[in-house]
C-alpha cells in the first residue's frame, strides 16, 4: 500500500380550454372571442414600404448561406441545401401594392386584384401579396395560383377557423409565404373532421401546402391541428422567424423533402412528432436541418425526426417525448445548440451515423442515450442519465452478434467456465475463450475467464463509438459505453458510471477498446468488469470499493490531483487513463468526501489530496490479459500484470 501525502397568456388558455369543447362551432366562437379581446384590427401597421422591399414578381434571389455545415461531420450531407432564400430571411413587403382582406362572419371584404370571396371562401388566384385581417368562425383560404407564381398571404391579427378542412389550403403556387406581422396575434383553426374526396387523405393540416411553404415575420400564431396535423407541407418546409403555439393530434410540423429553421420561438404539443421530415425517395432530401430558435417540444412519438438526416447546429431545446427525443432513419449531426432533454426511449437515436460536434446537451431520463451503428463523439458537454445504455453503438442489420447474444451462446459461470483465481486454469497465450485450441485471440493476449467477450468473429466491426473531444459524463442503469463492436478514445473528458448489482458493464465491447489521449475515469461494479486493451496512453484498472457521493480522485506519487469523478451509484471497480499517465508507473485512486475546486460532476484536473491509504494504480498501454477485466468472482486475471486490476482491501465509505 502506497502513502500519499499532500496538501436550473391569454391566448395560450383560450386554446387549451377550447380543445376540450365538444362542439366544433363553441370551439371556433372561444376562438374569435379571445382573438378580439387580445388583438387590435387594425391595417395601418403593415411593414415597411417599398423602398426596401424586393419585386413580389422576382425571383427569390441569391440564397443566404446561414446554415454551416462542420467539416469534420461524419454524416453524408452531401447535395442537402441548408441554405435559406432572400425571401425566406425577408419579411417585409410593398403595402401600397397589397390586397387587404377582412374576415368577419356577416361578410368577407377583398379590396384589391387576384383574390375573391364566395360566402366565407377566399381564393387566392394570382402571385402578390395579400393582407389579412379580422376573423371568421367557419371559413377558409385557398390558395390556387399559377406554378411558377409566389404568393405572399400576410397574417395581421387575422383569425382563421374552419370547421370541416384546412383553415389555409394551397393547392398550387411555385412557392407561398406566410407572414406574421410584427405585433399581430393570429389563429388557425380546423374542424376536428373533414370533408374529403372518397379515398383521399389529404389535405391532413389546418396549415395545408403541396407547394414549397414559408413561416415568417415577427408576430405570433397559435394553431389548433384537431383532425391529424397542425402545419404539412408537402414540398419544403422553411421557417426563419415568428412565434408558434401549436397544438395537433398528431404532427405539429410536417415537411416532406426538409423541415428548415433559421429561427422562431415554438411551443409544441403533438400526438405524434414535434417536428418532422418524411421523403424515403431522394438522398439529398427527407431531412432536418436547424439553426437557432427556442423549442418548447412535448410529443407522444418523437420531437424531432427525419428520414434521412438530423441536422442540429443551434437552438435551446426543451424536449419531452414518448419515444426518442431526436431521431434519424439515417444520421444525426449535433453542431450546436442546448438540450433539455426527457425521452421515453433515446435521447438522440440515428440508424447509421451519429455525431456530436459541439453543443450542450443534459439528458434528464432515458432508455437509451445517444445510439447508432457509429457514434463519433468531437466535442461539446453532454450529461446522460440512462435507464439502459448511455452510449450504444448497434448495428440495426445485426451482422454480428451483441453481447447479449453472445453470453447466452457461452458456458455459464460455475457451469464450465474458467476460475480466474486459477491462473493455471487459464487458457494459453493468444488463445480465445470459446474458440477451438489453435485459434488466436485478435488482441493476441489471453481473453479474461468467464468473460463472453470478444474475440474472432464474436463483434461487429461495422460498430463503433469513437471520443475525440468534448465533456461527457454518463450514467447508466445498463451498460455505460456500449458498442458491439469497438471503443476507440482519443480526447475529451468521459466520466462513466454504471449501476451496481448488474449484468451490465461501465465498459462492454465486442473487439476492443482503446485509448490514445484524453481523460476517462469509469466507475462500475465487479462483475465481469472490462478494462480497456491498448493504446499509446496508459490506463489502469484497480478493485475498490465506494459509495456514492464520494469522490474518486486519480493522484500521483506526490498526491496532486490528474482527474476526478463523484460518484452516483456505489462502486467495486475503477477503470481509469489520464492524459501525462507514464507506462509502468504507479499511480493512486483517492475516494474523498470532497475535492476543493471540482465541478458539479466532481470533475477536477488539479489540486491536491492527502491520502494515507490510497489504492495503488499500476498503469500499462496494454492490458496483458486481453480485455482486462475481472472474473466472474471479482477476481483478478492475472495478479500484478501492469494495465490489469490490482487487488487490495480498497476505500471503504
Amino acid at each position: 500500500m502506497m502513502h500519499f501525502s499532500a496538501g436550473r397568456s391569454e391566448y395560450d388558455a383560450l386554446r387549451h380550454r377550447a380543445a376540450h369543447v365538444a362542439s366544433r362551432g363553441l370551439f371556433c366562437l372561444a376562438v374569435i372571442v379571445m382573438f378580439f379581446l387580445s388583438a387590435a384590427v387594425l391595417l395601418a401597421g403593415c411593414t415597411s414600404g417599398a423602398d426596401s422591399t424586393p419585386s413580389e414578381d422576382s425571383s427569390d434571389g441569391s440564397v443566404a448561406e446561414q446554415a454551416t455545415t462542420s467539416s469534420e461531420s461524419e454524416a453524408d450531407e452531401s447535395g442537402m441545401d441548408f441554405s435559406y432564400g432572400s425571401r425566406d430571411l425577408d419579411a417585409s413587403y410593398n403595402a401600397e401594392n397589397a390586397t387587404y382582406i377582412r374576415l368577419s362572419d356577416d361578410s368577407v371584404e377583398v379590396q384589391g386584384l387576384g383574390a375573391t370571396a364566395v360566402d366565407a371562401t377566399v381564393s387566392v388566384s394570382a402571385a402578390g401579396t395579400y393582407v389579412v385581417s379580422g376573423s371568421i368562425a367557419d371559413g377558409r383560404i385557398v390558395v390556387e395560383a399559377g406554378d411558377e407564381d409566389k404568393v405572399r398571404i400576410v397574417l395581421s391579427n387575422a383569425s382563421v377557423c374552419s370547421q370541416d378542412g384546412p383553415a389555409i389550403s394551397i393547392l398550387s403556387a411555385d412557392k407561398c409565404f406566410v407572414t406574421l406581422e410584427q405585433d399581430s396575434t393570429n389563429a388557425l383553426v380546423d374542424g376536428s373532421a373533414y370533408t374529403l374526396e372518397e379515398g383521399a387523405d389529404e389535405p391532413n393540416a389546418a396549415l395545408y401546402s403541396k407547394a414549397d411553404l414559408t413561416l415568417n415575420g415577427t408576430g405570433s400564431l397559435s394553431i389548433g391541428g384537431n383532425w391529424q396535423n397542425a402545419v404539412c407541407s408537402k414540398d419544403d418546409l422553411v421557417i426563419t422567424g415568428g412565434t408558434y403555439d401549436v397544438s395537433a393530434v398528431e404532427d405539429a410540423f410536417r415537411g416532406k423533402d426538409c423541415v428548415k429553421i433559421a429561427d422562431g420561438s415554438f411551443t409544441v404539443e403533438a400526438g405524434g412528432d414535434g417536428f418532422v421530415s418524411t421523403n424515403d425517395e431522394d438522398e439529398t432530401r427527407g431531412f432536418v436541418s436547424i439553426d437557432g430558435g427556442t423549442f418548447d417540444i412535448s410529443a407522444q412519438d418523437d420531437g424531432i425526426q427525419a428520414y434521412t438526416h438530423a441536422r442540429l447546429a443551434g437552438g435551446e431545446f426543451s424536449i419531452d417525448s414518448g419515444d426518442d427525443a431526436v431521431h434519424s432513419d439515417g444520421s444525426v449531426s449535433v453542431a450546436g445548440g442546448t438540450y433539455d432533454i426527457v425521452a421515453a426511449d433515446d435521447a438522440f437515436h440515428a440508424e447509421t451515423t451519429l455525431e456530436v460536434i459541439d453543443g450542450a446537451a443534459r439528458v434528464v431520463s432515458c432508455y437509451e442515450g445517444l445510439e447508432a451503428q457509429c457514434v463519433y463523439l468531437r466535442g461539446g458537454t453532454v450529461h446522460v442519465t440512462a435507464d439502459d445504455d448511455a452510449v450504444n453503438a448497434a448495428s440495426s442489420s445485426a451482422d454480428g452478434l451483441s453481447s447479449e447474444a453472445v453470453a447466452s451462446s457461452s458456458d455459464p459461470v460455475g457451469e464450465g467456465s474458467l476460475s480466474a483465481a486459477d491462473p493455471s486454469s487459464a487458457p494459453a497465450a493468444g488463445a480465445s475463450v470459446g474458440a477451438p485450441a489453435g485459434e488466436a485471440d485478435v488482441r493476441g493476449a489471453t481473453p479474461e475467464s468467464g468473460m463472453a467477450e470478444g474475440g474472432v468473429g464474436m463483434g461487429d466491426s461495422s460498430c463503433v463509438i469513437e471520443i475525440s473531444g468534448g465533456y461527457y459524463v454518463l450514467t447508466s442503469g445498463g451498460d455505460t459505453l456500449d458498442s458491439n463492436g469497438s471503443i476507440a478514445i482519443a480526447g475529451g473528458t468521459v466520466l462513466a458510471q454504471g449501476a451496481p448489482n448488474t449484468d451490465d458493464y461501465v465498459l462492454d465491447y465486442d473487439i476492443e477498446a482503446t485509448i490514445d489521449g484524453g481523460t476517462l475515469i469509469a466507475l462500475g461494479g465487479r462483475e465481469m468488469a472490462q478494462n480497456l486493451t491498448s493504446g499509446s496512453q496508459a490506463f489502469g484498472m484497480a478493485s475498490v470499493s465506494g459509495s456514492a457521493g464520494k469522490t474518486v480522485a486519480i493522484v500521483d506519487g506526490e498526491g496532486s490531483v490528474l482527474g476526478s469523478f463523484t460518484a452516483v451509484y456505489d462502486f467495486d471497480t475503477v477503470v481509469a487513463s489520464v492524459s501525462g499517465m507514464q507506462d509502468g508507473e504507479t499511480y493512486g485512486i483517492v475516494a474523498a468526501d470532497s475535492l476543493e475546486g471540482a465541478n458539479e460532476d466532481g470533475y477536477a484536473s488539479s489540486g491536491a489530496l492527502s491520502a494515507v491509504d490510497a489504492m495503488e494504480l499500476v498503469v500499462s498501454t496494454s492490458a496483458q490479459s486481453g480485455l482486462g477485466g475481472l472474473g466472474a468472482d471479482g477476481q483478478a486475471a492475472g495478479p500484478g500484470m501492469a494495465g490489469d486490476v490490482r487487488q487490495g482491501p480498497g476505500v471503504q465509505p
